[in-house]
């Protein structure tokens, strides 16, 4: 049952503990998460419909300080290919990827 929590809305209680659904799906996050400005922002939408602006999501990423540690991030697995991340869209990462790994290709 999902009630009020002083947590915050998220907190499932049960007669037996209090779990924070919050809390368990950002502990395993880098620190650097918490400065992001997406996560103060949330009428901004990261992860728009297909035909929606990304300018508002770029617009935000551009002017965050962890743009650089979120890029990377985003760039380090293709599990992250939704929504604005890294101040990318999930194409300007998938073609990220494939022009590295060209690179490395062309270098050996």
């Amino acid at each position: 049952m999902i009630q009020r929590h002083p947590r915050g809305p998220t907190a499932i209680e049960d007669q037996h503990h209090d779990f924070d659904l919050v809390a368990a799906i950002t502990a395993k996050r880098p620190a650097w998460m918490k400065s992001a400005l997406c996560a103060s922002n949330p009428d901004v939408n990261f992860f728009p419909d297909r035909g929606e602006s990304l300018t508002p999501a770029l617009t935000i990423c551009g002017l965050c300080e962890v743009l650089i540690p979120c890029r990377e991030w985003a760039l380090s697995a293709p599990a992250n290919d939704h929504g604005i991340l890294g101040g990318m869209s999930a194409n300007a990462r998938q073609h990220a990827r494939k022009n590295a790994t060209k690179r490395k290709a062309n270098a050996s």
